[in-house]
């Protein structure tokens, strides 16, 4: 886990307005390889092992299953080529199930920070490669609002995550999802997004103004 992410990170029992404190066992240069993360507020901790953050918990419904995507590393391409990031400085979130696919996003994308999210560990998962963090979560994503610039989901897609995505985009970026459920684009227009593109199976919208 870099510790870039430990600033947006939030207890995914208490939601996103408490964040989590770590408490590290082992560093390697500006990456968390072991400890924990602590919640002020429910006294809750989460595992860091292998770099990994086990952010899973009994009160979220887990993330929708479905086939893994992420032994394909065209749609990892093109997943990142349409997130559209310049800013190296940016934190970018991929949800796929096996978790696979956030690190093919990264190594398109040098340098900018690449969040994958998935349901199960990745045992191939190579942490801090090309600035590359790994979380474990459910349908609830345990980040702060507004606090990334680009998320795709490359797998099943729930309303739950639709509406989790509404509320971690900043205005203007992008949502990718790969592959496009029917209906998706009205979904994604009654949540406040502007959806750009809908294309053999790929949709792309961008955050709009949030209330």
């Amino acid at each position: 886990m870099h510790i870039l992410l430990t600033d947006i990170l939030t207890c995914p029992r208490c939601g996103p307005e408490f964040g989590l404190v770590v408490m590290a066992d082992h560093w390697d240069d500006r990456l968390v390889q072991a400890g924990r993360l602590g919640c002020a507020n429910c006294r809750e901790s989460y595992a860091i092992e292998a770099g990994v953050v086990d952010l899973r918990h009994s009160t979220v419904s887990p993330l929708p299953s479905g086939e893994s995507v992420g032994s394909d590393p065209e749609r990892a391409f093109r997943a990142a080529a349409l997130l559209g990031v310049n800013d190296v400085n940016a934190t970018l979130l991929v949800v796929e199930p096996a978790g696979e696919a956030a690190g093919e996003v990264a190594r398109v994308l040098q340098g900018t920070h690449v969040v994958g999210g998935s349901a199960e560990p990745n045992p191939g998962f190579q942490g801090g490669e090309s600035v590359l963090s790994s979380i474990l979560i459910g349908e609830q994503i345990p980040l702060r609002d507004r606090s990334v610039r680009g998320i795709a989901l490359l797998g099943t897609v729930s309303t739950k995550l639709i509406e989790e995505a509404a509320r971690l985009l900043v205005r203007g970026a992008r949502l990718v999802v790969d592959p496009a459920p029917p209906e998706l684009s009205k979904e994604l227009r009654e949540q406040g997004f502007t959806v750009h593109l809908e294309q053999d199976g790929v949709v792309v919208a961008t955050a709009s103004a949030h209330p």
